[in-house]
């Protein structure tokens, strides 16, 4: 169902592990690729949580379609967009890092055999 978080979390703890890691240097260890996967869920959760916000609520049926949900939300302050952005943080640093953590986990593993 969250696709598009999933496939910028993932590109972003790539490029990011890429960047930090020196050509010579030992691979990065399983709480590192962790860490970096908790970092990147948070990253992009950031920017795609106002459109979760936005489509709960036409879910729901709190307002009609697009425009109005989203019109609706802006009047309420740009606060209303983030609301429970705490809850969406606290699930991609408890299974984002997991996720992405064990998959370059065994992404490596399996390059290395």
């Amino acid at each position: 169902p969250k696709l598009p978080t999933a496939l910028v979390a993932v590109t972003v703890a790539s490029s990011t592990r890429e960047r930090i890691r020196m050509p010579d240097s030992k691979p990065l260890s399983l709480v590192e690729r962790g860490g970096l996967g908790a970092a990147a869920g948070i990253f992009t959760t950031f920017f795609t949580h106002p459109f979760d916000v936005i489509r709960v609520q036409m879910q729901v049926g709190v307002s009609g379609g697009t425009i109005e949900t989203t019109t609706k939300l802006a009047r309420q302050g740009f606060g209303a967009l983030y609301a429970g952005i705490s809850a969406a943080w606290l699930r991609q640093v408890t299974y984002g890092s997991g996720r992405l953590g064990i998959y370059a986990y065994l992404l490596y593993a399996d390059k290395s055999a």
